[in-house]
């Protein structure tokens, strides 16, 4: 993890996950463009189902486990970078829920579409900027259309949604927060594949209450004392 700009209260944390493949996923033809863009093939071609971004989601239990085992011995990491990947560890285990792009507003899809194309950058390792500027020049259900077909012709799905994580306050309260995120994932092979998966927690959270199992498998251990300021995590 790194770049947590705190002083701009807004941490900010990278990771860069590739897993193997485990997804079945119809392919389509890096020739074929969508004139039209039917809700068929943005189901088929374009979004994750919800099980599949949860087999997603749950692959990183043992990365967020290992990022904070690393940062509580790093010694330079601050309080709130260490709780960040101690709730996410437990956020993930919850069920999640997937936002249809086509029952979306036009104007939250085309959002979510600057975004996944934003975040496919860094799939695809290639500069996309002159994509991302005729799609701030269209109109935003002409932007949308052409960035669908971005995805499409890079074979690339894109699954948002959010978690509602229920919990007990470390000042004994119920609270309840919601995380979102947006999952791009990319197949590489027959054997592997890409993701890039973004969290973003708008809003200050109080703290859960600091509690773990033995060994440290379960549960979050933080030392925080105040609000955890919005983040982002990807």
């Amino acid at each position: 993890m790194k770049n947590c700009l705190v002083n701009k209260q807004i941490l900010n944390i990278f990771l860069l996950i590739t897993l193997a493949a485990f997804l079945i996923l119809p392919k389509i033809s890096l020739s074929e463009e969508f004139k039209e863009i039917t809700p068929e093939d943005v189901e088929k071609y374009l979004t994750l189902s919800e099980q599949d971004a949860k087999n997603l989601l749950q692959t990183l239990i043992q990365v967020f486990t290992t990022e904070w085992i690393n940062l509580e011995a790093s010694g330079y990491s601050t309080a709130e970078e260490n709780a960040v990947p101690a709730i996410l560890r437990e956020v993930v285990r919850i069920d999640i829920l997937n936002h249809l792009l086509i029952d979306a507003p036009v104007e939250i899809t085309g959002k979510i579409i600057k975004s996944a194309i934003e975040i496919a950058r860094l799939i695809l390792a290639q500069d996309i900027s002159s994509v991302l500027e005729k799609f701030e020049k269209e109109s935003v259900q002409r932007a949308v259309e052409y960035g669908m077909n971005f995805l499409f012709q890079n074979e690339i799905r894109v699954a948002p949604g959010a978690i509602k994580f229920r919990y007990t306050s470390y000042q004994e309260a119920e609270k309840e927060a919601i995380f979102q995120y947006l999952i791009i994932y990319k197949l590489l092979d027959a054997k592997s594949g890409k993701v890039e998966i973004r969290f973003y927690s708008p809003n200050p959270i109080e703290p859960p209450e600091s509690k773990q199992s033995i060994g440290g498998v379960k549960g979050i251990y933080h030392e925080l004392q105040h609000d955890l300021p919005p983040f982002i995590v990807q």
